[in-house]
């Protein structure tokens, strides 16, 4: 069984609030790189090999670059701030050459955790698990119980106060709850992750990409 570990409102708000800052720093550098800048859309590239040709797209016209505004009320960002960090996430992958697979996604959350230690922020602080949890432990998410966390910020919570095996499990019960219309907290028969279930090893999402299917 995991320890619980004591997470006060002073310190998930001064995480979020550095997490914040720094994502509008990288959203704001990537613009000057790359020549365009981004618009929140519900109508945004789903695949990789879309993100690619739309990358292509506003190169030659300078028009911003559509990111995903779906689900975007339930993240442990402020709506804004979270786009701007998907601006960044989607142009990482963009940049790696990784589309949205599972490995893919690992591997643009491992270098956006790298930036973000590059930052300051040491492996393992409280913006650092924000940002895994937003990258890696959604993406293990979904490949564990096949769909991203219904509540982000519940998830990340729950992963910063209970570990991520816990709050995947979490996760399973009330998606299995709401698809049986059950409203009360029951147990979940078949638990699909175990606290010693295998994790990403280190030294994604519900943003409307269709995670997996995108091998191009």
């Amino acid at each position: 069984m995991n320890q619980r570990t004591i997470l006060t409102a002073t310190w998930l708000a001064a995480a979020i609030e550095q997490l914040s800052g720094f994502a509008l720093r990288r959203a704001e550098a990537i613009q000057n790189e790359v020549g365009f800048g981004f618009r929140s859309s519900p109508t945004a590239p789903a695949t990789f090999a879309d993100l690619r040709r739309e990358r292509r797209a506003c190169q030659c016209s300078g028009l911003p670059l559509r990111v995903s505004n779906r689900h975007n009320d339930s993240a442990i960002l402020a709506p804004e701030i979270n786009v701007a960090y998907r601006f960044w996430h989607d142009c990482t992958h963009i940049r790696l050459n990784e589309n949205f697979t599972r490995m893919g996604e690992v591997l643009v959350g491992q270098e956006q955790l790298r930036q973000l230690e590059a930052d300051g922020h040491v492996a393992g602080s409280l913006p650092w698990r924000l940002l895994f949890a937003e990258t890696v432990g959604q993406t293990e998410c979904v490949h564990r119980i096949g769909r991203f966390p219904i509540d982000q910020r519940r998830f990340t919570i729950e992963y910063l106060e209970l570990g991520l095996p816990t709050a995947i499990r979490n996760e399973a019960e009330r998606q299995h709850r709401k698809a049986i219309g059950v409203i009360a907290k029951s147990p979940l028969a078949t638990v699909v992750a175990s606290e010693t279930a295998e994790v990403v090893p280190f030294p994604q999402s519900s943003w409307g990409y269709q995670l997996g299917g995108d091998a191009a």
